[in-house]
């Protein structure tokens, strides 16, 4: 498994090679573009995003649209169907999340925190591969979701720069995550 922190527009790219050659990855960036992921782009107000200067992208997924800000870490895995992957991967963040004093709760795809959400996720399917995409928020910025997204808030985001958290220790704790998933997989393929 390969685990590499690319730029943003490297990571968009090299996903598509990943799907296509059926590979498994992981891979980490911080946002510097926005960014929206989104299952029909009538979920947002395209115009707006342009002028907002959020990209956008359609994935094949069932869900809401998630939205990323500067500074916001994405953290994306392509393997095998059903891997479980995102499920190690909730617990460990939630247990983490825990061991620093906070009350954790996953709901539909999401992590909350304080009934606002910090982190959403989704698995988007191509074939045999699972492509898996984690959107953790530091610092979400309220007006431009509002005026973007076609739907009213379900879950309105809050940053986990709130709750001293910075993006340094999220990717110290993935890059943990990682390691333990790999000696995991290790473990049951001896």
């Amino acid at each position: 498994m390969e685990n590499r922190k690319l730029h943003q527009t490297e990571w968009v790219e090299e996903a598509r090679q990943y799907i296509v050659r059926g590979q498994h990855g992981v891979f980490r960036t911080v946002v510097d573009t926005p960014v929206v992921l989104v299952h029909k782009r009538s979920q947002v107000d395209e115009n707006l995003c342009a002028s907002y200067g959020y990209d956008i992208y359609e994935g094949h997924y069932n869900g809401g649209t998630l939205v990323a800000n500067t500074g916001d870490l994405v953290f994306a895995d392509f393997g095998e169907c059903e891997s479980g992957w995102l499920n190690r991967y909730v617990k460990y963040f939630m247990k983490w999340l825990k061991d620093r004093g906070l009350e954790p709760v996953y709901a539909n795809n999401d992590i909350l925190l304080d009934d606002h959400k910090v982190c959403g996720t989704c698995i988007t399917r191509y074939g045999r591969i699972d492509y898996t995409t984690i959107f953790i928020s530091m610092n979400p910025n309220l007006d431009h979701i509002r005026a973007i997204c076609r739907k009213p808030m379900v879950k309105v985001p809050k940053g986990l720069s709130d709750y001293g958290i910075t993006s340094e220790e999220i990717e110290a704790m993935f890059l943990d995550f990682c390691r333990a998933d790999t000696a995991h997989a290790d473990d049951t393929h001896a």
